[in-house]
């Protein structure tokens, strides 16, 4: 006989209910290991069906163990089988640790994961573009401040550092009791043409001032020393120009980079794109520049030491959750254990939910599948 013959309404009633929420449960845990595995190679859809049809033998499996654990405690069905008392504890131990193994290695983290994704992976992609954003942006703009701002720092730096060493020398050439250019006068002569960058002895003519008087010796340097500053002066300036004029090629890649940076943003807000590409325009904005790439990442990571950088174990925090990371089942647990999941991520209350779809569709299961004596004959329903 048949077991929809011999069922009852309401054990036909809960196994539908098993049918539906176990469907919803294994294209859960179906979507959260496609966007773990991330296989490339294949179409989303294919990987999405072939994990869908692992999660239903290993849900199968789940709900058999679960069965094993029910008929143990039936006394008549036991008794028709010929089960006895540690034949049955077996079962039970056995289904129960199947039952453990199959829902708390599976279902339930990728259930949670598959949940938490769809909850939140708009709003992180979205944050973390406009991150991007802002980096890139004040790069943009502050690409010709930036080196203006250089040339300004370094010739007034260079300026300062000569203006004293210009002093000094004066000093040591009128020393009462060294007066004239001597060793510690040409030294710090030495020293200038080091700090201008020219070769040593390039640009001052030490010999012939045996027998001049200090303040000529002076008079004499102090112009040439002005000269050779004004002159280094100008080779950075040079190079602001050089600077400022090369970066027109770096302004449009960064316009453009902004540009597709924008367009994702609006399009994932608007429904024109989903998460998965504009993850890959997250990906492009991270690979453009490496040290962009840390002015980024320090806007989202809090590190605990920040001599070693951004990598998964030297982070302390995250100010904004990472896409990538939230595609992965092992990483979205990982740091949930370890406390770096923002807390607003509200990730007991998906653990709670999928929980409750898992634990209702095994109580459907028992109910309608559990082992039944008709006749004396052994009825499975599994």
């Amino acid at each position: 006989m048949s077991w929809f013959k011999q069922s009852t309404a309401f054990e036909k009633i809960c196994a539908a209910a098993f049918v539906f929420l176990a469907t919803i449960s294994c294209l859960a845990t179906a979507q959260s290991l496609t966007l773990t595995l991330g296989l490339d190679f294949l179409p989303f859809w294919a990987t999405l069906i072939l994990a869908f049809i692992l999660s239903v033998f290993v849900y199968i499996l789940t709900s058999y163990c679960f069965k094993q654990m029910i008929d143990s405690h039936n006394d008549k069905y036991c008794a028709s089988i010929h089960k006895t008392v540690p034949d049955r504890r077996k079962m039970f131990w056995g289904g129960l640790l199947g039952v453990l193994f199959f829902w708390i290695i599976c279902s339930l983290p990728t259930n949670t994961h598959s949940m938490l994704h769809m909850k939140v992976a708009k709003q992180v992609a979205l944050a973390e573009l406009d991150k991007q954003k802002e980096v890139l942006s004040n790069k943009l703009i502050l690409t010709d401040i930036d080196f203006k701002k250089d040339f300004r720092n370094d010739s007034s730096q260079l300026s300062t550092s000569i203006g004293i060493l210009r002093e000094k020398f004066a000093n040591e050439v009128t020393h009462q009791g060294r007066p004239g250019l001597g060793d510690s006068a040409k030294v710090i002569l030495h020293n200038i043409e080091i700090k201008c960058e020219v070769p040593v002895g390039s640009h001052f003519i030490t010999t012939g001032f045996e027998n001049v008087a200090p303040n000529i010796i002076v008079e004499t340097f102090d112009p040439q020393i002005n000269k050779l500053c004004e002159k280094r002066i100008d080779v950075l300036r040079g190079i602001r120009d050089n600077k400022i004029a090369d970066s027109y090629n770096e302004k449009i890649a960064l316009g453009n980079l902004i540009s597709s940076i924008s367009d994702a943003r609006d399009g994932l807000k608007n429904g024109k794109i989903n998460v998965t590409q504009a993850r890959k325009v997250i990906d492009d904005g991270y690979s453009y520049n490496s040290d962009y790439e840390k002015e980024m990442l320090d806007k989202i990571e809090v590190l605990k030491k920040e001599e070693d950088g951004h990598n998964p174990n030297n982070i302390k925090s995250y100010v904004t959750y990472r896409i990538d990371r939230l595609y992965s089942v092992f990483n979205v647990w990982g740091d949930f254990f370890s406390g770096k999941l923002p807390k607003e991520f509200d990730m007991l209350y998906w653990i709670m939910w999928a929980a409750i779809l898992d634990i209702a569709a095994l109580i459907f299961s028992g109910i309608a599948f559990r082992g039944k004596v008709n006749n004396t004959r052994q009825v499975l329903n599994y």
